[in-house]
């Protein structure tokens, strides 16, 4: 039904960010949640054996199957003014830990948007676990695209260069330091529940505030 009321008012010719908001408040979200644009950007991935096809093929018509080639972002799509203002009001810029290639990067590649995070704090939750992703086909992809192992070196690395703080899991810091990068810090990232995820954030602003506070 979500999805239905949501194509029905966006062909009524409703911004995306209206249609969102309106959903948040019915749901009863207090915090603002903004769509990064009103416009479309495809996904697309790049396989040795299919050539192109969109992220949702790839992941769930394929499983995410085939030998990666490349990941590409197309489509005119600008940021939203309310983005814009959100990002430059912040204090502190916090990257969740999903798969860059596919949640982030999308999001990074409109306009300004990454020159103007690199003018803020920066902190980032890895989304890999021992080298493994909780969920999704990151772990598959990094090796594929980024030519390296799935890792935290990784991570900091898609992140360049405006990341400043990335947070692991206990026991997946690198046992060698970055020679340029991000500051690394453990705690535990895995979410069970939400009491977890309440944890998860405290723990976040916590090390965020004894890093940045001056």
């Amino acid at each position: 039904a979500t999805h239905i009321a949501r194509t029905r008012r966006l062909a009524s010719g409703e911004r995306l960010t209206e249609v969102s908001r309106a959903f948040a408040e019915r749901l009863g979200v207090r915090v603002p949640l903004l769509p990064a644009s009103d416009e479309r950007l495809r996904t697309i991935i790049r396989t040795k054996e299919r050539g192109e096809e969109g992220f949702q093929d790839w992941l769930v018509r394929h499983q995410a199957q085939g030998s990666l080639l490349g990941v590409e972002y197309r489509g005119e799509a600008r940021p939203t003014p309310e983005v814009i203002e959100a990002l430059d009001e912040a204090t502190l810029i916090l990257i969740a830990p999903s798969n860059p290639y596919v949640s982030i990067h999308p999001i990074l590649a409109l306009g300004d948007v990454r020159e103007r995070i690199a003018q803020k704090p920066c902190v980032a939750v890895s989304p890999l676990i021992g080298g493994a992703a909780v969920k999704g086909p990151l772990a598959q992809m990094i090796p594929a695209l980024s030519k390296t192992e799935a890792g935290a070196r990784a991570i900091a690395e898609l992140y360049e260069p405006f990341l400043d703080l990335l947070i692991v899991h206990s026991g997946d810091a690198p046992t060698v330091g970055f020679e340029r990068g991000p500051i690394v810090r453990e705690c535990d990232i895995l979410m069970r529940d939400p009491e977890d995820r309440l944890r998860l954030a405290l723990d976040v602003l916590r090390i965020a505030e004894e890093i940045f506070t001056p």
